[in-house]
């Protein structure tokens, strides 16, 4: 879905391109004729617009791809000749796995960081 996102990102202003292109050649043709093809110049950003705008808030909205603010990204690796891809963990289980405690323990006490 992400991806179908991102190349609708990509092809949606080549679109209004070729509207914008068409317009500018059957501009010189008669009044009824502009007039029919800028009202369909005006219609069809209009949609673009608009289908700009749904594809930006549907990759806001419905691309799971990143981790959560309080996350760290582990890199792809390899691992008896097999690549594990990449992953998001918590932060927190990332502090215990390295040994680490929480930064409210680390002070070691009383105010200064002496310990009481």
């Amino acid at each position: 879905m992400a991806i179908l996102l991102r190349a609708m990102l990509i092809l949606i202003p080549i679109f209004g391109l070729f509207l914008w292109i068409r317009w500018r050649m059957k501009r010189d043709l008669d009044e009824e004729t502009r007039e029919v093809e800028f009202r369909r110049l005006q219609i069809g950003m209009t949609v673009l617009v608009l289908a700009t705008l749904a594809t930006g808030l549907g990759l806001r909205f419905f691309d799971d791809d990143v981790g959560e603010i309080d996350s760290i990204y582990v890199p792809d690796r390899i691992e008896n000749g097999k690549v594990i891809p990449g992953y998001y963990i918590p932060k927190d289980s990332a502090d215990e796995k390295d040994g680490k405690k929480p930064k409210s323990d680390e002070s070691g006490g009383g105010p200064g960081g002496a310990p009481d």
